[in-house]
């Protein structure tokens, strides 16, 4: 047999080779493409989902934070209407007047 097809026997069984390998090693090409672009988007959804609750618990922390304020407020316009009302219930028995 001369060089020539000594040469051209030796890479046909190297691409045959090359393509056994591929077809029996796993999954093909296109299959990890599809993979990786499924991890992208799930590790893109996973992301938009942590900024989501970061900002969730940063708007549960400035609700607090209004709740605590009205709450003081709140307690303080209770003190100065009962004040208010110990005033006027003075006023009105000085005055002799009775409203109730």
């Amino acid at each position: 047999m001369n060089i020539f097809w000594k040469y051209t026997l030796l890479v046909l069984v190297f691409l045959i080779g090359i393509a056994l390998y591929d077809m029996f090693s796993g999954k093909p090409q296109y299959a990890n493409s599809v993979d990786s672009q499924y991890m992208e988007s799930y590790q893109r959804q996973l992301k938009n989902s942590e900024q989501q609750i970061k900002e969730g618990a940063r708007q549960l922390e400035i609700n607090n934070t209004h709740l605590e304020r009205m709450g003081i407020l709140l307690e303080r316009w209770e003190k100065q209407a009962d004040r208010y009302d110990a005033i006027l219930e003075k006023w009105e028995k000085q005055n002799g007047i009775e409203l109730d």
